[in-house]
């Protein structure tokens, strides 16, 4: 089967299946996507709230020294982010394979037989096609610290904190987005192997080797696409519609005018769950129709 004939599958495949759409974006959300929505619609507290609400007890009575309180904080924190990080992919892990399965049976060619995904294996590849995430993250995170520190202090405009640190550090972004978007696809690559029955060594390599081929590279391209610009859409707007209903309340506007922009806030968020979830739908069916080209 071409690659054209194996996207056109994946698409057909994803056309009017609303149990997919959920399902892809539920398992979205809960491996991190809910993390990158929702700065769009929260408030980030000031240096001078976090000061007056933590107190000395944190920063100490010089400059620069750690308190035990402090490392009792970063210690539990990574802990929790630990917990959450392996319940969040496992059950996120859970939706894919039901995802696989059902692409796999119904609409695309290929197949080798019914596919079973080992949880286990599939929490593991997915973990470890991230570590590149998790470098590129926390070196992009400098800047974006940097850049929203100096907003919080001077602030460059009126629009969202968000908004105005993504625009003052650009490249961070890009580079996080492009980083977790390889990971993404070398994982999905290499869990449909896992599913085939491939063992986990295996499994990684060939992910990524199939990832590097030239139809490897055109299906991140185009599952990328149709998963970023609904993002970006639904980030977009559904920030602007944040920022026009946050004042309002605040100020104790006309309570049929907050109800309106809250209606135009749920309904811009739920337009763009549903697009989303649309794309990311096709992402993983065309992640199945690939991995099952490259057997």
């Amino acid at each position: 089967m071409t690659w054209a004939r194996a996207m056109r599958a994946a698409l057909l495949a994803t056309a009017g299946q609303g149990q997919w759409w959920i399902a892809a974006l539920a398992a979205f959300l809960v491996r991190g996507g809910l993390v990158a929505l929702l700065p769009a619609i929260v408030l980030v507290p000031t240096p001078a709230e976090l000061a007056l609400h933590l107190g000395p007890s944190l920063t100490g009575d010089a400059p620069g020294d750690v308190t035990s309180v402090l490392v009792e904080i970063v210690l539990r924190l990574v802990v929790a982010a630990t917990v959450i990080l392996l319940v969040t992919t496992a059950i996120g892990v859970r939706i894919e394979g039901d995802l696989v399965a059902a692409a796999a049976d119904e609409e695309l060619e290929g197949s080798p037989g019914p596919l079973c995904l080992p949880l286990g294996r599939a929490i593991v590849a997915r973990l470890v096609t991230h570590l590149p995430t998790l470098i590129v993250l926390v070196l992009g995170g400098v800047a974006l610290t940097g850049v929203a520190y100096a907003e919080l202090l001077s602030p460059s405009g009126s629009g969202s904190l968000a908004g105005r640190v993504v625009a003052g550090a650009p490249l961070a972004v890009i580079g996080i987005v492009v980083a977790w978007l390889v990971g993404e696809t070398w994982g999905g690559l290499a869990v449909r192997r896992l599913a085939a029955g491939e063992s986990l060594g295996g499994a990684l390599a060939r992910g990524l080797l199939g990832l590097v081929r030239p139809t490897g590279l055109a299906t991140l391209a185009l599952a990328s696409l149709a998963v970023v610009v609904p993002a970006a859409a639904l980030w977009l707007a559904a920030s602007r519609a944040f920022d026009l209903l946050w004042p309002l309340v605040v100020d104790r506007a006309d309570p049929w005018t907050v109800t309106i922009a809250l209606l135009g806030l749920v309904v811009t968020w739920g337009a763009g769950l549903w697009l989303l979830g649309i794309g990311l739908a096709f992402r993983s069916a065309a992640w199945t129709a690939e991995s099952l080209r490259q057997r």
